[in-house]
Parts: structure tokens; C-alpha cells; sequence
């Protein structure tokens, strides 16, 4: 019996979540700059795998189900009535 040393392979896989509200698009705008924004995007989106969303966050829709949007915030420093 011939024993056969084999090398271990190991992969080492990085996860970067970046999450932006605005489309691919308009990141010139973002940088400033369509030329920089372009080899960005490139390295950015390269091997990844993007996930659009659309509709509100899940915060968002918390806040809607609770009524607490549409009310005006009381401004700081009121006294309180009675």
C-alpha cells in the first residue's frame, strides 16, 4: 500500500454586504465623479451577487402599522400644558 500525501486546499471566502437606496446609476453622483464611480461598481459587483429590494423597510413599514408616521414631532424645549 503506497501512502499519497495530498496537499490541503483551503478557501477562504470574505462576505461584504453594501447596501445603498440609490441605483447603480447614479453612484457618478455619489463620487462626484461618473469616470471614478465606473471602476468602482466594476470591482465592486465583479463575482457578487446583487439583490434589489424595492418597497418600504422593514422599519418603515413598523412605524406604518403603529400610526406613528404623519404626526408632527413636539419641538424640544415646550413646556408641557395643563
Amino acid at each position: 500500500m503506497k501512502r499519497v500525501s495530498t496537499p490541503i486546499v483551503a478557501e477562504i471566502l470574505i462576505g461584504i454586504q453594501a447596501d445603498c437606496r440609490r441605483p447603480f446609476v447614479d453612484w457618478g453622483e455619489v463620487f462626484n465623479d461618473q469616470i471614478l464611480a465606473t471602476p468602482i461598481l466594476d470591482r465592486l459587483l465583479h463575482h457578487a451577487t446583487t439583490v434589489n429590494i424595492k418597497g418600504d423597510s422593514y422599519r418603515l413599514g413598523q412605524k406604518k402599522k403603529a400610526g406613528l408616521l404623519g404626526r408632527k414631532p413636539k419641538p424640544a424645549g415646550d413646556p408641557p400644558r395643563g
